[in-house]
């Protein structure tokens, strides 16, 4: 280009003269960083769509002369701006069908009438044509969808609503798929123009209106936060007041003070949407002979012949016992599933403390009446199911470099926790945890042949390393499996404890993950799901199971260290946040619903969610922060050991028992209070004692076992 031609375009671009020098393709431009901000900060075709919307017969004569889609990308923003805005005309004037349409049209000018928008649910999140497009079209398709989430709203839509915000959450992810280095999630990857934090942020505020509307309190309290955060991390050139208008510092003070579920509103919760929705009801067991099972967190359990199987876990937080080694637990019993009559022990885990020093965060799954139990060794250990002894078989990795012999064993100190694991057909695949050199977690996905005793490595790394080829490096993760698929879901990468132990991508505050990942056993590769329905804010320490009756995984409760809670009892504003909510998830459709309870176990993590062969869904064990559930002092974490069973509102779901008018009247009742000893929330009975009903218990196991504890505390007599 001639250097006085480029300079008139540049000085018509800028509204000013640019010093341009050089000849043929040496070329020298002066520009000022705001030159280039205000280049990159340009909507292509603004001024042409203006021009065109003062005539509409100018406009309409452009749209039918631009029919097709064309190659050029202004033609194509100026279609969809000429479209955007007639939409935009339509909605004020309430003609919310007409400008869905238009706003549909829009999407079309920049990706094609053929393209499905939103992207469909069964094919995953990365799309060619969205990371191909560059900011000003997503902004642009941003617009439109979150155009469409405010039509539907009118239209009483609020699912199709919701698969629109979520479009915008698409776009936006798929933002790092089109960087040119690859980058860990926890890297800032957002646009340095205002239009589109604009969008996102919005995005974010109509989810979280909706979320709360029909109950899910923990996804909408996390989009609220998304928003504020984007927002208050603007750069301070762009237009942080508009942005900051959509969500209100001032207004998130209320969100932060709900707990998920919240007790205030359980009573009041309706079923408005059967795609997002479906009734539930959570109903507290006891065995006959009671038990002396301690209570327990972090465990790893298994079902098998009608029978409930739990080994080790944390009994106490190490800070709260001078010997640290006792907070930590090497039993193992069972309990008949049937019978409910009593716990009974078996041998404890035989390996002693100074090759496995915890049973913690482990995992344990069947194969040919054997338990198997992985401690991140070469020697993998298993319980037998028939002889009830325990035993081990020796592993090696197979080499991937042409070398004969065994690889290097692939975990540094022999150890890993935290991780996913499932076996299926002989094969036991180990996802993710942490070990020495990774307190951050990894992202080393391995197989093990049972019949070979050969472990095969199958993606990611054993130091962390960023690749969108599959799941980032992360511990405490989801995992289920359904129609040859396993599936991957949140978890946390650990920062803090990288930190801690001066290893790389260190920082103050872990990172929680908001993905979704499975792995095809029949293609072996990763694809990266999209997040449907009505789900589960991202955490980490969820109980999960799989039901193959219901043909759903059921997620109840877990842990987030980056979403605050607002404490009102104190005041005091936590750093993290406990559940107590519970979602199903259908593969068929590859959407969520949640799962409405009058009542509920209370906020906690490393709980274990049971499938039954029969189908009943059972929870056991568990813990929580004791300034989070204040119903004890003097210990900064407390265990559970109560089992619960959920009852699903569908045919096998065991609902046929489940009293739904006893239930409301119940609820409408009053408050909802906490057991003073389990700390589970429902319409307890309050104590009839000298104390006034200060302490509440659900049962009269918890009156029992609560009550000296109550009695000292609360100076209670009867």
């Amino acid at each position: 280009m001639d250097p006085n031609e480029l300079a008139a375009a540049l000085r018509s671009l800028l509204g000013r003269d640019v010093n341009v020098s050089g000849v043929g393709s040496h070329i020298s431009v002066n520009f000022t960083e705001s030159d280039i901000l205000s280049i990159i900060q340009r909507r292509p075709g603004a001024e042409k769509v203006t021009d065109l919307l003062s005539n509409p017969d100018s406009a309409d004569a452009f749209l039918a002369k631009n029919r097709d889609l064309s190659s050029d990308k202004e033609t194509r923003m100026i279609c969809c701006g000429i479209f955007q805005s007639k939409a935009n005309d339509l909605f004020k004037k309430k003609q919310y069908n007409e400008a869905r349409i238009r706003y549909i049209n829009g999407i079309g000018a920049i990706v094609g009438k053929a393209f499905k928008t939103p992207l469909p649910v069964k094919e995953g999140l990365r799309n060619d044509v969205y990371v191909k497009s560059d900011v000003w079209e997503k902004i642009a398709l941003m617009e439109c969808c979150n155009g469409l989430a405010r039509c539907m709203i009118e239209l009483k839509d609020v699912e199709q609503a919701l698969e629109w915000v979520e479009e915008v959450n698409n776009l936006w992810k798929n933002n790092y798929f089109s960087s040119e280095s690859v980058h860990f999630e926890w890297t800032d990857y957002n646009m340095q123009i205002t239009e589109y934090f604009l969008e996102c942020v919005t995005a974010y505020r109509i989810a979280s209106d909706i979320l709360l509307d029909i109950g899910n309190t923990g996804t909408s309290v996390q989009r609220r936060w998304f928003g504020n955060v984007a927002a208050n991390c603007m750069p301070s050139n762009l237009d942080t007041a508009l942005v900051k208008k959509v969500v209100p510092n001032a207004t998130l003070d209320d969100y932060l003070k709900l707990r998920h579920p919240e007790p205030k509103l359980v009573a009041k919760l309706t079923l408005k949407n059967q795609n997002l929705q479906i009734r539930g009801s959570w109903k507290k067991l006891r065995t006959k002979k009671g038990g002396s099972l301690p209570q327990r967190s972090g465990f790893a359990r298994f079902v098998w012949d009608g029978h409930l199987y739990v080994v080790g876990g944390q009994h106490k937080n190490p800070a709260d016992t001078i010997n640290i080694a006792a907070a930590y637990l090497r039993d193992m019993w069972y309990l008949d599933l049937d019978k409910l009559d009593t716990w009974e022990q078996l041998p404890s885990y035989p390996v002693p403390l100074e090759t496995v020093p915890f049973l913690y965060g482990l995992q344990m799954s069947v194969h040919a009446n054997k338990a198997y139990l992985f401690t991140g060794r070469p020697k993998v250990d298993f319980f037998d199911l028939t002889t009830r002894q325990w035993g081990s078989i020796e592993t090696e990795f197979k080499r991937d470099d042409g070398r004969a012999g065994p690889a290097p064993w692939l975990y540094p100190g022999h150890s890993l926790s935290d991780y996913a694991m499932q076996i299926i057909d002989g094969r036991m695949y180990v996802f993710g945890g942490s070990h020495a050199n990774a307190g951050l977690g990894t992202n080393l996905f391995v197989v093990l042949d049972l019949a070979t005793r050969k472990w095969t490595r199958l993606s990611g790394t054993v130091l962390p390393k960023p690749d969108y080829s599959c799941p980032g490096p992360r511990k405490w993760p989801a995992s289920w499996v359904a129609e040859d698929r396993i599936f991957i879901m949140y978890g946390l990468a650990d920062r803090r404890d990288a930190q801690r132990q001066n290893q790389s991508e260190a920082a103050d505050q872990a990172f929680l993950y908001s993905d979704f990942w499975s792995w095809s056993l029949t293609d072996r590769k990763w694809r990266r799901e999209i997040i449907s329905g009505n789900p589960p804010c991202p955490r980490a320490e969820m109980a999960t199971t799989y039901n193959k009756n219901l043909n759903q995984m059921i997620l109840f409760g877990g842990y987030s260290p980056t979403y605050p809670t607002t404490s009102l009892e104190t005041g005091q504003l936590f750093k993290y946040s406990y559940y107590a909510d519970t979602f199903i998830w259908c593969p068929s459709t590859s959407k969520w619903k949640q799962v409405l309870t009058r009542g509920f176990p209370t906020y906690r993590a490393q709980s274990q969610l049971i499938c039954e062969t029969t189908g009943k869904i059972l929870l056991y064990g568990g813990y929580t922060a004791s300034d989070y559930v204040q119903s004890r002092k003097g210990t900064l974490t407390r265990s559970f050991g109560d089992l619960w069973q959920l009852c699903i509102d569908q045919p096998g779901g065991y609902f046929e028992g489940v009293d739904l008018d006893d239930e409301a009247r119940t609820a409408q009742a009053g408050p909802w209070q906490r057991c003073f000893t389990c700390g589970s929330a429902g319409p307890w009975k309050k104590c009839g004692g000298t104390c006034k009903g200060r302490a509440f218990f659900c049962d009269t196991h918890c009156l029992k076992e609560g009550w000296k504890e109550h009695k000292a505390q609360h100076k209670c007599r009867k």
